[in-house]
């Protein structure tokens, strides 16, 4: 239902991906992450949410100064901001892609850290922030929850966002097959050795095929 847009993401990303994944690298984080970018603002720098995240990578005031950037702070109805003048506006680092990126790199190695390494928590984390997530991974009552074990308990919002993660990968990791329209979901059945040496049919999607 969203073709258009989809090949109009894509087709951005090939100026942005690859600089995000050398900062991906560096910070020891999958490259699947990069597709936050494109979830966040549109590849636009300039983007600010109703919350007041600002920039390419959404990023609210708060984190930008835990994270040392400067940023101009969220005007609230009836005030200015102190520090920009209409000839001289204040630098905001969240707009600059380069120091973002590496704020949001830094953001994301933390809840690596908080999440043991949980890429789709990370990604959750990244939504609704992970003291969201903590609560909803006690409300489990799980040792160690997963995404899956702790979607019902999230906003609706985080649900779709992760979902959403989740699908341009797939679509991004299979272009070709998504552009000529022969990428399938259908399942189809693989032989795999289990633990006690037997081969038996698991049921897996075919474009891991």
């Amino acid at each position: 239902n969203r073709r258009a847009y989809l090949i109009r993401t894509f087709t951005r990303s090939k100026q942005y991906f690859p600089k995000v994944s050398t900062v991906l690298t560096k910070h020891n984080l999958p490259h699947e992450l990069k597709v936050l970018l494109a979830l966040e603002s549109a590849f636009n720098g300039n983007a600010v949410s109703k919350a007041g995240a600002v920039g390419y990578w959404q990023i609210m005031d708060e984190v930008a100064r835990e994270y040392g950037m400067k940023y101009v702070p969220r005007q609230r109805s009836g005030s200015k901001s102190k520090g920009a003048t209409k000839t001289s506006p204040a630098r905001d680092d969240r707009k600059n892609f380069n120091k973002s990126t590496y704020a949001a790199a830094r953001y994301l190695k933390d809840r690596s850290k908080n999440l043991d390494n949980n890429l789709l928590l990370m990604v959750a984390s990244y939504n609704c922030g992970v003291g969201n997530v903590w609560e909803a991974m006690k409300k489990t009552g799980k040792v160690e929850p997963d995404f899956w074990d702790i979607k019902k308990f999230l906003p609706a919002e985080t649900q779709a966002y992760v979902m959403n993660f989740i699908t341009l990968n797939v679509i991004f990791h299979n272009y070709k097959k998504f552009e000529s329209n022969t990428l399938l979901f259908t399942p189809a059945k693989i032989k795999v050795d289990n633990t006690e040496g037997d081969t038996v049919e698991e049921t897996a999607s075919s474009i891991y095929n």
